[in-house]
């Protein structure tokens, strides 16, 4: 008699992912930074370090790079009611308050929404574009020279932040009670920096967008 796996025969289905942006930064020194996907072309702040260094991007003095230039709508980047990955590694030469990527339509403007910012040396707050803190982290120690690999996803209602591919905060808000993307703003990433708020000083590498 033929056994029958129900899990093989089962209606349910699986979101997938799509991969919008991926940030490699692989090349010689000083290169130009390409999206693997070929969806988006990424620009640089007019200041300020952005620039590939030993396959990773490096940044500082408030540099900073984004998917697409300044005003540039793009539905990859509409996240309202999605499920959406957000990876990178990040290596601080330093600590602060400074923003590490943020979604916004100007080069020079201090909103934005979603954001990450790295508080001192230790935490990580993911927060709504009203300011309220979705998934967090505070490390057990300085995070400053340590590369780290973190994640922010959300499936559903479920948002988690994941440190080295560990599950560190889980939360569930709907829509209402963290909106995700301001109005229509469904401008690209930049990554590096939140001008005029703050920037990260260190590397970055392996910057990946997935939204379902």
């Amino acid at each position: 008699m033929m056994l029958i796996n129900p899990h093989v025969f089962s209606n349910d289905k699986v979101k997938v992912l799509v991969k919008v942006l991926e940030l490699l930064f692989n090349g010689a020194n000083g290169s130009t930074i390409i999206d693997s996907t070929g969806r988006h072309t990424p620009s640089l702040s007019t200041s300020g370090t952005r620039a590939i260094t030993s396959n990773r991007l490096q940044v500082g003095g408030g540099g900073f790079i984004r998917a697409d230039a300044a005003n540039t709508v793009n539905q990859d980047f509409n996240f309202t009611g999605k499920d959406f990955s957000i990876s990178f590694e990040m290596q601080p030469t330093s600590g602060g308050g400074t923003w590490i990527f943020k979604k916004t339509s100007q080069d020079a403007a201090g909103g934005g929404s979603p954001y990450l910012v790295f508080i001192g040396t230790t935490q990580l707050v993911f927060r709504s574009y009203n300011n309220q803190a979705i998934v967090s982290y505070a490390a057990p120690s300085t995070l400053v020279n340590v590369n780290t690999k973190i994640e922010i996803k959300r499936t559903g209602t479920t948002f988690q932040m994941l440190i080295n591919d560990v599950v560190v905060d889980t939360q569930v808000y709907n829509e209402a009670q963290r909106p995700i993307d301001f109005s229509s703003q469904n401008y690209g990433m930049i990554v590096g920096a939140s001008p005029p708020d703050g920037g990260l000083t260190g590397f970055i590498d392996n910057f990946i967008v997935s939204v379902g």
